[in-house]
Parts: structure tokens; C-alpha cells; sequence
């Protein structure tokens, strides 16, 4: 970076550490931040577990552009939803999805809270990419709005299936259940009337 991080602003993002974690836009930066925590305090394991993660979610592209691994992984399990499984394909999806759950951090790493705040940034970035998404928010070629309500659910469907539907055709349901409660988690705290749609869907659940 060309220009130097003054001492005033690296002071106010570590202030009642880590509520703002997440506000640093610039990656470099908490990678940076974290590293110098670290060495002044080698023990401070959460913040250990954090570089560890910056590391596995984020990766520099072409350009020095940070390409988040998490949303990748994400968006390559929603292809999943167009695929329909047989009993010759099974083995190649399943393999597909293995390959994105350990992206995500649901496979091959242990949970934990360090690990439920990441997950609930990418929630929280997810979401608000979804709602301000003029293509997510139109159907017949992009030429016709949808209607709030019909965005809300939309994104909350796609919750469900990534989480819960596609997971289960793979035996993965119950290792994708901390990731389904912190997408739900988010989900109602960030959409109106989320709380409402999401008791909705419990409820057709139970019904199945």
C-alpha cells in the first residue's frame, strides 16, 4: 500500500477489538492488523484462528484483487440446484460439493466462534449483494422487477436449498446446520419481515 495507515485510525478499528474486525474493508489492512497483534501477543489465539481464516477465505487474484473464496464456493453450490442426481452422477456431485463445503469451512475445519463470525460476514455480504443485485431482483431477461416479498423469499429459498436440500442428497445435512443457523440467523436480522418468512418455512418443514 502507498499510502500509511495513520496510528489514530489503526487505534479506533482495534478499539473494543474485535467489534470492528469486519469494518476493514481492505483485506491487506486485517491482515496486516493481525499480524501485529500477533506479535505482540503470540497467545492471542482468536486472533491466530482469524488470520488462519483471512487466509483460507481470501486469496489474490490477478491485480492484487482479493477474490473471496467463501462467495465462490457458495455460488458453485447453487449450480447444484439445476443438477439432478442419479446414480451416475452421484459420485462426481458429491466429490463437486465436498470440494466447496471444505471452501466454505463447513468440511476439514473444526467450528467454532472465530469461524461463526466469519460465516456471518459473508452471510451479511451475501444478502446485501442479493437485495441490491438488479439482475437477482428482476425475472423474464431482467426486464421485470419483483416484488420485495418475492426477493426476500427468493433468497431465503436459496438458504434453504444450499444449507439443507442440497446437503442431504450428499449425507452433508448435519455438517451444514451451523452454517444454516447463522444464514437464517442474519437472514431475519437483515430482511423485513424475515423473521416472519423464515417461521413460514419451518413450518411448511414440519409439514414434509
Amino acid at each position: 500500500m502507498l499510502i500509511r495507515d495513520s496510528q489514530n485510525e489503526l487505534e479506533a478499528l482495534q478499539a473494543d477489538w474485535p467489534k470492528h474486525y469486519f469494518e476493514i474493508e481492505d483485506i491487506e489492512k486485517r491482515q496486516r492488523i493481525l499480524e501485529q497483534r500477533i506479535a505482540k501477543d503470540p497467545e492471542a489465539r482468536d486472533d491466530q484462528e482469524r488470520l488462519k481464516l483471512l487466509h483460507k477465505r481470501f486469496q489474490i487474484k490477478t491485480g492484487a484483487a482479493w477474490a473471496d473464496r467463501f462467495m465462490h464456493g457458495w455460488l458453485m453450490i447453487r449450480v447444484l440446484r439445476e443438477q439432478k442426481v442419479n446414480r451416475f452422477n452421484q459420485r462426481k456431485l458429491k466429490h463437486y460439493l465436498q470440494t466447496e463445503l471444505i471452501k466454505l469451512c463447513v468440511l476439514e475445519y473444526p467450528c467454532s466462534e472465530v469461524l461463526k463470525a466469519e460465516w456471518k460476514d459473508f452471510a451479511y455480504r451475501y444478502i446485501l449483494s442479493c437485495a441490491d443485485s438488479r439482475n437477482y431482483r428482476t425475472a423474464i431477461l431482467g426486464f421485470v422487477p419483483m416484488k420485495d416479498e418475492t426477493i426476500a423469499w427468493k433468497i431465503l429459498r436459496e438458504i434453504d436449498d444450499l444449507t439443507r436440500v442440497i446437503p442431504a442428497q450428499f449425507g452433508y445435512e448435519k455438517e451444514c446446520e451451523p452454517l444454516r443457523a447463522i444464514m437464517l440467523e442474519t437472514y431475519t436480522g437483515m430482511i423485513d419481515h424475515g423473521e416472519e418468512y423464515a417461521a413460514q418455512l419451518m413450518k411448511e418443514l414440519e409439514k414434509q
